[in-house]
């Protein structure tokens, strides 16, 4: 059925289960080649159109006039329901399912988003200046006019939390609650910092240490990577499992090589000279996805197991692969314009779609 504003809901519309997978794509109008540009939003008659288990259930239009962006930063995916934010140089206005629920006074670009409990928290950036807003049901909850955020929200133990440094000085923010985090006074640096349930996580950099080190509960775990020491970054991911992305360099090729670390001698280099396009963790172990490059074709990595991408398909962006019941799902946009579809175990699953797949969940 559709509503007034043009919003279209399938026949297993809010039928949520835990073990559905879901996909949120962009339908350009038939016959436009959305690849010769694929962020413009100008184009009338584009949809959001999310899919549960293959099957499309919401489609919601793009544009000014219904005040949604078909930026996928802007587009997520929470519980069954699709939240998208928007600004129009005034306000914030953020919609669930093509529905106004938040709408306040500010210029704001949303870092993440998550929904506890019917209640939305949001995390933010001002569109012009530094720092952070942090808002519970578009309430203004924790504001800093400079510092910066790692990472997004976490939810653990009915909990809202998320991490910040300002003026080399670190916290944590759980339910509002602002508290300063004590750091061993070796710490030269501080490149990430998360947490894993209840317990604080850094990546730092220590005296004496010339790799990055995972602190966590007042232990330290050093990564060695036997001779690798140019390290371009090292990230926490957004992951159910501690999770860190290494990406080393190796200057004398001009390449690179990402290792997943889990802390402590936990670690894996799927492939050499391999950069990893989007990464999940589950109680199995690991999944991740490259994209083709050069004369090295796109692989999906899943416990040891590798198979190639099929010719001409990649994945958009880091939130494409997701994993159930131990099946890994990967999310799949066509380099040639055609359908994108979704991966399981060797099959593809079409999605009748004219645009990218932006992420899976």
């Amino acid at each position: 059925r559709s509503d007034a504003d043009g919003v279209w809901r399938g026949p297993s519309y809010g039928k949520h289960m835990s073990e559905t997978v879901y996909a949120v794509a962009i339908d350009y109008p038939d016959g436009y080649d959305w690849r010769a540009d694929p962020g413009s939003g100008l184009v009338e008659g584009i949809c959001i159109v999310m899919f549960a288990d293959g099957a499309p259930v919401l489609k919601v239009p793009v544009g000014d006039l219904y005040e949604i962006s078909s930026d996928p930063q802007k587009l997520r995916i929470r519980s069954g329901h699709l939240y998208t934010d928007y600004t129009d140089g005034r306000q914030t206005i953020i919609k669930r399912d093509g529905e106004e629920i938040l709408r306040y006074e500010a210029v704001e670009e949303v870092v993440d988003l998550q929904v506890l409990d019917g209640t939305v928290h949001t995390l933010c950036r001002p569109m012009s200046g530094a720092g952070f807003v942090y808002r519970v049901d578009g309430k203004e909850t924790v504001f800093r006019e400079t510092g910066t955020v790692f990472g997004g929200l976490s939810i653990y133990d009915n909990s809202v939390s998320f991490c910040f440094s300002n003026q080399a000085a670190y916290y944590i923010v759980t339910d509002g609650k602002v508290t300063k985090v004590d750091i061993q006074p070796d710490v030269k640096d501080v490149a990430d910092m998360c947490m894993d349930a209840d317990d604080v996580c850094l990546l730092a950099y220590l005296t004496g240490f010339s790799g990055p080190v995972l602190l966590k509960e007042g232990t330290g775990s050093k990564v060695d990577f036997f001779g690798f020491i140019d390290i371009a970054s090292c990230k926490f991911l957004m992951t159910d499992s501690l999770c860190v992305r290494v990406r080393i360099l190796h200057p004398e090729l001009g390449k690179t090589t990402d290792i997943l670390w889990f802390g402590e001698e936990k670690w894996v280099i799927p492939r050499f000279f391999c950069r990893l396009a989007s990464v999940c963790v589950d109680q199995d172990g690991w999944h991740a996805v490259s994209n083709k490059s050069g004369e090295s074709p796109g692989i999906i990595f899943s416990n040891g197991k590798e198979d190639e991408i099929p010719p001409d398909y990649y994945v958009y962006g880091d939130g494409c692969a997701v994993s159930r019941d131990s099946a890994l799902y990967v999310g799949l946009t066509s380099g040639k314009g055609q359908s994108p579809v979704i991966w399981k175990d060797g099959t593809l699953d079409t999605l009748d779609v004219n645009g990218p797949l932006i992420c899976l969940r």
